[in-house]
């Protein structure tokens, strides 16, 4: 009878703490290789070898022929012939994960259907301390977060994967019910977290666009009814990501991605620079005066704000600004006046120049991304980028993405 309190995971036990889901113990068994037949998922042993060109390669033809005939399917001929192949097989997988704690654990975390199987191997017995301290780091709690829910979704690398839809819309939401952390919104989330940063492509190039930020900003502060999203998306696609971002990213690390097709830059944008949400979607058909009843705010300021009447009607998934007398995480604004006085709502509607506070630099400017994801797996040098669109929850292969680029990464 296994214990109900302790996961078991393929060479290892793991006792999880019950209020925090951090792991209490760690442990792998000095005894022989146990039970294949327990595996309920050989189709994953497969899938992984086979995505994994360097390790596939050092199967024989034999074995990679027991693997296709028994694990493609989850299928098993018990006899002791295939019982000792199996054992070789996940000896070598074994053999070739050991190398590196960031594939072994990728690999035994995501492998979690397995009840007790364990291997003798005394380098793996004297990394308990490593792993366990590996195993604990945040980014790959949320790996297993990830996989309790997509857990047996067969997905492709090449092509993006919609596996099932959430009742979150939002996708820093979504991803905020996985880390249990509340972004606010996929550019805020820049902001509070600059600390956790990784990279930035706003960090990097603060110092070249930070005119031309604050120039807008003024633009959009005075007329904030007209449309600016053309203008930021053209900024946006001034300032490239380093060549080389892939290889800064781990399974579980926060990405800030830049959609070609967003129609969310205005928020984004204005947002980010106020440090703090301000503006609404209509989620339905409505008018001023709906929206004045249900925020409690003042009409008229409302009518200003948006150039409507209150009894316009106002069509679905509409911009409207609301101003919120509220800070985010009580955060200040990041510009003031050039007498230095922070911005706020009385300077809405009016022609003034702006600065960054002295506190705002390269290394906490704001950021305008439109979208959030998390890194799934990395699979032959490709992220796998797991988000959420509209409450439509994928699996993208970023490669393939013509009309996402990674703008920022976070480990928080």
């Amino acid at each position: 009878m296994l214990n109900p309190n302790i996961i078991y995971y393929s060479l290892a036990e793991y006792e999880m703490d019950k209020i925090t889901h951090n792991v209490k113990k760690f442990i792998i068994k000095n005894e022989s290789f146990l039970g294949p037949l327990r595996i309920k998922n050989k189709k994953f042993i497969f899938n992984y070898c086979y995505d994994n060109l360097i390790l596939y390669s050092q199967f024989s033809s034999i074995e990679k022929t027991y693997m296709i005939t028994n694990f493609n399917n989850n299928n098993f001929n018990d006899t002791l012939e295939n019982r000792n192949l199996y054992e070789t097989i996940f000896k070598k997988i074994i053999k070739f994960l050991i190398k590196d704690l960031n594939s072994l654990f990728t690999f035994l975390i995501l492998w979690h259907d397995i009840n007790n199987i364990s291997i003798t191997t005394n380098e793996l017995i004297n990394k308990d301390k490593k792993m366990l301290n590996y195993i604990n780091q945040k980014h790959i709690n949320y790996i297993y977060k990830i996989n309790k829910s997509i857990y047996n979704y067969d997905f492709s690398i090449n092509k993006d994967n919609h596996i099932y839809n959430s009742y979150i819309n939002y996708c820093a939401a979504y991803i905020g019910q996985i880390t249990k952390i509340d972004y606010g919104n996929a550019w805020l989330a820049h902001n509070h977290y600059s600390n956790n940063i990784i990279y930035s492509v706003f960090h990097n190039n603060f110092e070249n666009i930070k005119i031309k930020i604050l120039n807008l900003f003024e633009k959009i502060n005075e007329k904030p009814y007209l449309n600016f999203n053309e203008s930021i998306k053209e900024l946006l696609l001034t300032i490239k990501p380093r060549n080389n971002i892939y290889s800064l990213l781990k399974p579980g690390y926060i990405v800030g991605l830049f959609y070609l097709n967003s129609l969310y830059f205005q928020e984004a944008f204005f947002e980010s620079v106020i440090n703090k949400p301000t503006y609404i979607r209509t989620t339905n058909i409505t008018t001023l005066l709906s929206i004045s009843n249900k925020y409690n705010i003042d009409i008229n300021l409302l009518e200003k704000y948006n150039m409507l009447e209150k009894k316009n009607i106002i069509g679905y998934n509409k911009r409207i600004l609301i101003n919120p007398n509220k800070k985010f995480y009580d955060t200040d604004p990041l510009v003031v006046t050039y007498d230095n006085k922070l911005w706020d709502e009385s300077m809405l509607l009016k022609k003034k120049n702006f600065k960054f506070s002295d506190k705002i630099n390269s290394k906490n400017c704001n950021a305008f991304t439109t979208h959030l994801g998390i890194v799934y797996k990395i699979i032959n040098g490709k992220p796998i980028i797991l988000h959420n669109v509209k409450g439509k929850i994928y699996l993208s292969p970023l490669d393939i993405l013509e009309k996402f680029q990674i703008l920022w990464v976070m480990s928080i």
